[in-house]
């Protein structure tokens, strides 16, 4: 059955807004997790750091919870980049993929191909995983020396 040029524009604007929607998703679960993150972050840091004071006799304490609060937020960073990374990022992908499928029969049309063709493949998911390297890795390092800050407060404090 052939579709008239009016309904396939109507049927590529439905697809359209699909991808639109993911991107949308992405996008806003992006910043939420940043924004979340962030804002845990300061504030333990500004409850922890309040409390470490150099007599305190609950120092080695405070830097256990510093420790295990950084712990917990690498490892929802690293969890909420998994589920970016491989499932809301797949979503996307198949959604444009489908697109320009549907693109590639209706050759008129040629938007999303057009973008597509100016992105290496993999590009977004290189660079997007890029980022989550960097939030990733001084949050790992803090882990760990906030770890041995615990284990040897006597060794950090020199």
């Amino acid at each position: 059955m052939e579709l008239e040029p009016d309904q396939v524009i109507e049927l590529w604007f439905h697809y359209e807004e699909i991808a639109m929607h993911f991107n949308e998703l992405i996008l806003q679960y992006r910043m939420t997790l940043i924004g979340g993150l962030g804002a845990i972050g300061a504030f333990v840091s500004y409850l922890v750091g309040s409390k470490l004071e150099d007599d305190s006799p609950h120092r080695n304490e405070m830097r256990f919870v510093r420790f295990l609060v950084s712990l917990l937020l690498l490892v929802i960073l690293v969890a909420a980049a998994c589920l970016d990374l491989l499932y809301y990022n797949e979503l996307l992908t198949s959604s444009v993929e489908v697109l320009k499928s549907f693109e590639s029969e209706h050759q008129w049309i040629n938007m999303s191909t057009h973008v597509s063709e100016n992105f290496s493949e993999g590009f977004s998911f290189k660079l997007v995983g890029g980022i989550y390297l960097v939030f990733a890795l001084p949050l790992f390092c803090f882990t760990i020396w906030s770890w041995f800050a615990y284990k040897n407060p006597t060794e950090v404090a020199k």
